[in-house]
């Protein structure tokens, strides 16, 4: 099979978001690289993190899993074999910045796995303040059916996602995806974003990527996918927010029929 190398057009979504240009293996398909929308696998945690509270906003910069760990690292998996099939899958997490899911079936039926990996952190400072994130990783993938038919049998993807400790889900960022439908496809690539959120003081948010295979297949087919993420990295940089209106000391915000008046 002849595999071509071909660069990819910078994509852009949404506010702040910067997908790095990619050289990515192509099986003579079209890959979707970047771009909103695409499913919201892996949106919801299960399990909500503790925040790492921050406390200064002059400026520093954080570096996450340099100086700690991701406290966000939660694996999945499901399965359900047909009549006379086998279905599998797995996928495991690290706190270091690695991660893996992989989904397989034989003869019909369904499986699924699914990681999400990232950090929280809650805004202490006293202060509206601007948290810039700049994320990035490698990744690797697989998809494939057998007999090759027009069908997504096997879906592999990875997502962004920035969530508030209110639910509000304000930044959904799809960073790969790909189905079999588009025939089968493996190869390895790297992917960055570079955003801002502000945070009003002790609004938290959860920052993380969620990567899925997924196989749904019926009798007499087989498929399989695999996703993996390897040293993930957020650098987080903390100021004082531009927009937040700024008095200086001892001055005293006026209401009603009076105000603007000396």
């Amino acid at each position: 099979m002849r595999v071509d190398r071909m660069r990819l057009p910078l994509r852009l979504c949404g506010t702040g978001f910067r997908a790095v240009r990619t050289v990515v293996p192509v099986f003579g398909l079209v890959l979707v690289l970047g771009g909103c929308g695409a499913g919201r696998f892996g949106s919801e945690l299960e399990d909500r993190p503790k925040p790492l509270p921050v406390r200064r906003a002059e400026g520093i910069t954080l570096h996450i899993p340099a100086e700690q760990p991701f406290s966000i690292a939660l694996p999945q998996s499901s399965r359900q074999a047909g009549l006379g099939g086998t279905a599998q899958s797995d996928a495991t997490v690290t706190p270091t910045g690695n991660a893996d899911a992989w989904a397989e079936v034989t003869s019909g039926g369904q499986a699924s796995g699914l990681f999400q990996l990232g950090h929280s952190f809650a805004n202490e400072t006293g202060q509206v303040a601007d948290f810039e994130f700049v994320i990035r990783l490698g990744y690797a993938y697989s998809a494939s059916a057998t007999p090759e038919t027009a069908f997504a049998d096997a879906k592999v993807g990875l997502k962004l996602y920035a969530r508030t400790n209110m639910g509000r889900l304000v930044r959904d960022i799809t960073l790969f995806t790909h189905e079999t439908s588009n025939g089968p496809a493996q190869g390895t690539a790297s992917a960055s974003s570079q955003f801002t959120l502000t945070l009003l003081p002790n609004e938290a948010v959860n920052v993380f990527i969620a990567g899925q295979a997924a196989v749904d297949i019926r009798e007499q087919r087989s498929g399989a996918g695999r996703v993996s993420v390897s040293n993930l990295a957020m650098d987080v940089t903390i100021r004082p927010s531009a927009s937040a209106p700024r008095f200086t000391p001892g001055f005293v915000p006026q209401t009603g029929a009076g105000a603007g008046q000396p």
